[in-house]
């Protein structure tokens, strides 16, 4: 959490945006600070402040300062702290004295103020009763003085017009963010990053701004121009975080809710916070909601917003996705599944790699040399794109040269030409043998071993090329041994999607909604849920049955039906985990994916967990059947899966001669399933032209 000093600091930051030079004492920059904080919604924190801002002198004790004290009669008496303070140490006087000087002045307890006498801009006027009050309040902060209970009672105490206003300010907040804001952690906000964040703030901050505009007498469409002019002005500007992309899918998600409840039906608009939470009546609804909708009729209902068809669950480093992957689904996969198991098998091939160029030297200088003289030689195994060729030959200038890929750069295209031309069969082998295990070193290595001769001989170049397949089989065969897991995981896929809060929302809401804010906007309904899976009939059993013990059984069968229709597949060398919808007959793409992935050999490898476009289309069909979807969802379809596809051969270190035959027919077969889908699709051409120029290679 974001401790006291770093909200004073981000304040005075803040403030001096918008006054210039900062003096806190100054009674109007004091007003700004006020209204600042309470834009925030820290009123705890403003409280604390001001009482330092206004707090007088008269804390300070000396001798002659009087105490009051009650005598052992009852009588009010009075004395001097010098007198006070040499009386006997069981007298009130005393016990008076010293409660005076623990609570104002020299307190017995010391302190390190220096971080208070720093945030307000030189040496402190106040004392150690200050930096005390602020290290409570840091403990606070932590936790250690006031506890969740407390934090959730004061929550539930403030009045809806306190929580709105809360609420709204925590809203704009992440709209209005900047990248620079975005790096200090970030307190009472849901989890993704600040980006996904913003835009699923988009939606709300444009409900409750539309809704002031409305009171000043504009008209829908005048109101949702104004706003959209607001939010694009931040989404243009690159030291925000917003995008142009969320504003459109969360303006697109508003236009839905107006089409679907209308905006005059709707009291408030909420983020998935304590206090948007305690406002629409929505605590401890343990769904996966972003935001909520209250309706004028009390009605509460819960919001999932998505960007687009394709959501990504997880993706990033292998390392830290791993982690979040484990942590959602609540187990831990075996060692042969983790970063440091595919980290180690590639240092371990390439450090067996390095010992065959040792003792096979003849074998890598012959190769070596062809490669050094033959510049379309060279570019076949470098390239294959020119940027990646240029890249390997600053590798060898720069051991030539012994310099950084950095200052090769900085040399012209004819110093460089004219040192690489230098280098010897014998240099080339002694810079690949001397190399690391890492990076570009072993980058350059690997391309090096694609070469025909060296990868039949040796093999190098396949056993590192084959880690990303060995690695998702390895957590394909986890789930599959596993059947604990496996369920876990199915149900995992059941909860990321939203199913089970939609089949099954229950109070504190009274409807769950998962939109997607494609233009137009769609939702996921329970009849699309109830026909892709087949469980129409037993949910209207489970909606017709009044017994609460009827309606566990029956959703115990829904949920066990769902479950047994997911399946996990895994084609043959292709490092990818699909997990089917099951037929008669079995779709032809995955509802959800997982993969494993470095591009190309010596980069960081990734993990990634999405529910894939075609997924999320079924979904809201209701059917795998493409063929049976209108023309705008085939399209759209068909165009993400080319977008993936193209996603993979533009990649610098893509070679389509690199793949296996399995590999090959994998990508062919998607390709003409895509023609049978869509074959009016834009990107069908530039798909076909790229596999005719493999195959012309």
């Amino acid at each position: 959490m974001m401790d006291y000093t770093q909200l004073i600091d981000k304040l005075l930051r803040e403030l001096s945006t918008r006054v210039g030079i900062v003096n806190i004492y100054d009674k109007d920059q004091q007003y700004m600070m006020s209204e600042i904080l309470t834009e925030w919604g820290n009123f705890d924190e403003k409280k604390i402040i001001f009482e330092f801002l206004t707090e007088k002198d008269n804390n300070k004790i000396d001798g002659d300062t009087p105490v009051d004290y009650v005598d052992k009669k009852g009588d009010k008496q009075q004395t001097t702290y010098k007198n006070a303070m040499s009386s006997d140490k069981e007298s009130p006087q005393y016990k008076a004295a010293l409660k005076l000087k623990q609570d104002g002045g020299e307190s017995e307890t010391t302190t390190d103020n220096s971080s208070v006498e720093k945030t307000l801009g030189g040496k402190s006027k106040y004392g150690k009763k200050e930096a005390e009050r602020v290290k409570r309040v840091n403990k606070a902060q932590d936790g250690e003085t006031t506890t969740s209970s407390e934090k959730e009672q004061k929550v539930s105490n403030m009045k809806p017009e306190e929580l709105a206003e809360v609420d709204k300010k925590q809203v704009v907040a992440q709209i209005f963010m900047t990248k620079a804001d975005a790096e200090q952690e970030q307190e009472n906000v849901g989890l993704g990053t600040p980006e996904s964040r913003a835009g699923e703030c988009v939606t709300i901050f444009a409900g409750q701004r539309i809704q002031e505009l409305l009171k000043e007498r504009k008209s829908f469409d005048e109101a949702r121009e104004q706003v959209e002019i607001e939010l694009m002005e931040k989404a243009n500007d690159p030291d925000f975080v917003l995008t142009k992309e969320w504003v459109k899918s969360g303006l697109n998600v508003l236009d839905y809710i107006n089409d679907t409840i209308e905006i005059d039906n709707i009291e408030h608009f909420a983020w998935d916070t304590d206090h948007g939470n305690t406002l629409v009546d929505a605590k401890g609804h343990g769904t996966s909601a972003d935001m909520f909708v209250k309706t004028k009729d009390g009605d509460t209902l819960g919001i999932s917003l998505k960007k687009d068809f394709k959501v990504f669950i997880v993706n990033g480093g292998y390392g830290k996705a791993m982690k979040e992957f484990e942590s959602k689904l609540g187990l831990t996969l075996p060692e042969n599944c983790q970063a440091k198991e595919y980290n180690k098998l590639r240092k371990s091939i390439a450090e067996e790699g390095l010992e065959i160029v040792k003792n096979n030297r003849k074998d890598f200088e012959e190769v070596a040399e062809k490669l050094l003289s033959d510049e379309e030689y060279f570019r076949k195994y470098f390239g294959p794109t020119p940027v990646a060729t240029l890249k390997r030959k600053r590798w060898l200038i720069g051991k030539k040269l012994g310099i950084s890929e950095k200052a090769v750069k900085k040399l012209s295209s004819e110093e460089r030409e004219r040192v690489f031309k230098s280098i010897t069969p014998k240099e080339f082998v002694d810079y690949v043998e001397n190399g690391k295990t890492t990076g570009d070193d072993l980058k350059f290595f690997a391309s090096l071993n694609k070469e025909s001769s060296l990868r039949e001989k040796f093999g190098i170049y396949t056993k590192l090329r084959n880690l990303d397949n060995d690695m998702t089989d390895n957590i394909f065969e986890f789930f599959q041994n596993n059947p604990e897991a496996k369920k876990t995981y199915k149900s995992k896929i059941i909860e990321d999607t939203h199913i089970i809060d939609t089949l099954f929302p229950e109070k504190p809401l009274d409807d769950f909604k998962t939109i997607f804010g494609t233009d137009p906007a769609v939702e996921m309904t329970r009849k699309s849920i109830g026909s892709i899976f087949g469980v129409s009939d037993l949910m209207k059993d489970y909606e017709n049955v009044e017994s609460d013990d009827e309606k566990a059984k029956i959703r115990a069968q829904i949920e066990n039906q769902i479950r047994d229709k997911l399946v996990i597949t895994k084609k043959k060398g292709v490092p990818v985990i699909a997990i089917n919808i099951d037929g008669p007959p079995q779709s032809k793409l995955p509802l959800y994916k997982i993969g494993v992935r470095a591009k190309g050999i010596g980069a960081a490898q990734t993990l990634e967990v999405s529910q894939e476009t075609f997924g999320s289309l079924s979904l809201k069909n209701g059917n795998t059947n493409v063929e049976e979807w209108d023309d705008k969802d085939r399209n759209t379809v068909v165009s993400q899966e080319a977008k993936d596809i193209l996603t993979d051969w533009d990649d610098e270190e893509f070679d389509w001669d690199d793949l296996s035959l399995e590999q090959k027919e994998e990508y062919r077969s998607r390709v003409s399933q895509l023609k049978e889908w869509y074959p009016k699709n834009s990107k069908l051409k530039e798909l076909e032209a790229k596999l005719n120029e493999f195959d012309s290679k």
